[in-house]
């Protein structure tokens, strides 16, 4: 799974649930990985990017607080057009979701709620996809 595996023409399609590993790749840098940052890919209503936002050095499980109330304010502009996200934390370490990661993203899905599609770890070896079920 890497985003040399993605379709030329993958921004000009709908994303899939198979694309978005890769698409996440694409997005978080290397850096990003080794500094920690959050990555949202704002999709429009049919899964088409629209926007990708990276955040470096962004630790929502530090500040709560803070992270729900920018989280919020990111969700209420996926709600003006009726988008999703893709959510995903740049870190090192181990290509597993860790309880680490699922503190990290109880404000997270907590602010986003049903705008959240999916999210995922994206360490220096790979992107896991993390379940969000697990994260309540």
């Amino acid at each position: 799974m890497t985003f040399e595996d993605l379709p030329q023409d993958w921004d000009d399609n709908p994303i899939t649930h198979d694309m978005l590993p890769d698409v996440v790749d694409l997005f978080v840098k290397s850096s990003d990985r080794f500094e920690g940052c959050l990555t949202l890919l704002l999709l429009t209503e049919d899964h088409r990017l629209m926007q990708p936002v990276a955040i470096e050095h962004f630790d929502p499980a530090q500040n709560p607080d803070d992270a729900e109330a920018f989280l919020t304010s990111m969700c209420e502009l996926a709600c003006d057009f009726g988008g999703t996200y893709v959510v995903a934390r740049g870190r090192t370490g181990p290509a597993v979701a860790t309880p680490d990661d699922h503190a990290w993203f109880e404000p997270v899905t907590r602010s986003l709620g049903n705008h959240l599609l999916a999210a995922f770890v994206a360490t220096e070896r790979d992107v896991v996809p993390l379940e969000l079920d697990a994260v309540s």
